[in-house]
C-alpha cells in the first residue's frame, strides 16, 4: 500500500456516514476506560450568583459601623434624713441703700452655709439599675 491508496481510503471512510449507536458505543466505552463518569452540571451561573452573595456579605460585614460601646447607667443616689426642726424665719426689712464716700471696689465677703447636724440616724439609698437591688446606708 503506497501513501496515496492510504488517503484514498480514509477520504472514503470521512465521506461514510457512521450510525449513531456506534458512535454511542464507543464514546461509553472510551469513557469506561479512562474512569470518567456523569460530572453533575451545577451550572456557572449558580456559581456565579453564589460568589456575588459571598462578596456582598463579606463587604457588608467588613464596613458595618459599629455601635458605641454603652456606658453602664450611673447608680441613682438618694439621701433620705429626718427633717429637723428649724426655727422660725423673722421677717427682713430691706435697708436703704447707701452710698460710699469713695469709689473704691472691694471683693464681696463669701458666706457660709450654716452646717446643721441632722438629729438622728442618716440613711443614704443608693438605687442601682438593676430594681432588685438597692443600696442602703445608715449612719449616725
Amino acid at each position: 500500500m503506497t501513501e496515496d491508496h492510504i488517503r484514498e481510503l480514509l477520504r472514503e471512510m470521512r465521506d461514510d456516514p457512521v450510525p449513531a449507536d456506534a458512535l454511542a458505543r464507543v464514546r461509553s466505552a472510551v469513557a469506561e476506560r479512562r474512569g470518567f463518569k456523569a460530572a453533575p452540571r451545577f451550572g456557572w451561573k449558580r456559581v456565579a450568583a453564589l460568589l456575588a452573595a459571598a462578596c456582598v456579605a463579606v463587604v457588608v460585614m467588613r464596613f458595618r459601623a459599629e455601635a458605641p460601646p454603652q456606658k453602664p447607667a450611673l447608680p441613682v443616689v438618694v439621701q433620705q434624713a429626718e427633717p429637723v426642726a428649724e426655727p422660725a424665719a423673722e421677717p427682713v426689712t430691706p435697708a436703704a441703700p447707701v452710698r460710699p464716700a469713695a469709689r473704691r471696689v472691694q471683693p464681696a465677703a463669701v458666706r457660709q452655709p450654716a452646717v446643721t447636724a441632722p438629729a438622728g440616724d442618716v440613711v443614704i439609698r443608693i438605687e442601682t439599675p438593676d430594681p432588685d437591688i438597692v443600696i442602703l446606708l445608715v449612719g449616725e
